[in-house]
């Protein structure tokens, strides 16, 4: 996926009577669509309540006892107001809640050496024009992802949690216990849990894989992905194959950025010095 958004070339069309012009939607049209669809929500609203919050904690936890009982597809799927992928264990879900559109990542640790829970982590926002139609961006995104960027349980955790909580609590899914928090997309980055807590694990003797392309982006932040990916079947490297990480860094359609890397022949992909912003990844292809 390069642009969110299809460009369509105006056609003319002539006739022995008369010459005139058939005007398609351009990118420009195709956008202002799109926001259309939100403009009965309010510019700003206040905080979102607890309340609301623990209804929505209700919806969550029906619907991803639902979704761990599913087969693993791969891909994304679309459910009216959510889309999501369930992968590998894990589930990544982004909805259009009329009350606060939200996403979360619920992530369930398998390895009992790694001393952390199992856990949810929720991050909501107000039901305003700008966020309903900010969260419909990244459903398109979530979409087309054959599979997401996690980084390893501890640290994901760690980074999930260094942004303040407005609520935390525990539920069952599956039968299995999790920790569960929200924290507002608004809401600052702790930044004593940040830099105390977040440091960067030794390589492992793993390189950085090289940077291809950088679209919309500079390498000049604090944050790195390390996954290593291996083919499902055979349990083999997915090596030296192209692979896009998109950055959410804003609010705007102009705030993603693209970094274009390539695995290593052991099916690395390590990229360095990231801004902040949510990560996605999925390899492309290739002739």
């Amino acid at each position: 996926m390069k642009k969110l958004f299809l460009i369509f070339v105006a056609a003319v069309a002539l006739s022995s009577c008369a010459t005139t012009a058939k005007h398609e939607p351009s990118l420009a049209d195709e956008e202002e669509a799109e926001k259309a669809l939100f403009d009965g929500y309010p510019d700003d609203l206040p905080p979102v309540p607890e309340e609301r919050l623990r209804a929505m904690l209700a919806e969550i936890v029906e619907r991803e006892n639902r979704i761990v009982g599913e087969e693993e597809r791969g891909e994304a799927v679309d459910e009216g107001n959510c889309t999501y992928l369930h992968t590998d264990g894990n589930t990544h879900l982004v909805s259009l809640n009329e009350s606060a559109p939200y996403y979360y990542f619920r992530v369930r640790n398998g390895d009992p050496e790694i001393p952390v829970p199992n856990y949810m982590c929720v991050v909501y926002a107000r039901a305003t024009k700008k966020n309903m139609y900010n969260y419909f961006l990244r459903r398109k995104i979530a979409r087309s992802m054959r599979d997401l960027i996690y980084r390893d349980p501890e640290e994901s955790y760690r980074a999930a949690k260094s942004h303040e909580i407005s609520l935390e609590t525990t539920a069952e899914i599956g039968g299995v216990p999790y920790e569960i928090f929200f924290t507002d997309a608004e809401s600052p980055l702790n930044e004593d849990a940040a830099d105390g807590e977040i440091p960067e694990p030794s390589d492992g003797g793993v390189e950085p894989t090289p940077i291809l392309e950088l679209t919309n982006i500079e390498l000049n932040g604090k944050n790195w992905i390390k996954t290593q990916y291996l083919d499902k079947r055979t349990g083999e490297p997915i090596a030296n194959r192209k692979f896009i990480i998109y950055v959410i860094m804003g609010e705007e359609d102009s705030d993603i950025g693209e970094i274009i890397t390539r695995s290593d022949e052991n099916g690395y992909v390590y990229v360095k010095n990231i801004p902040d912003g949510e990560c996605y990844g999925d390899f492309l292809d290739e002739d």
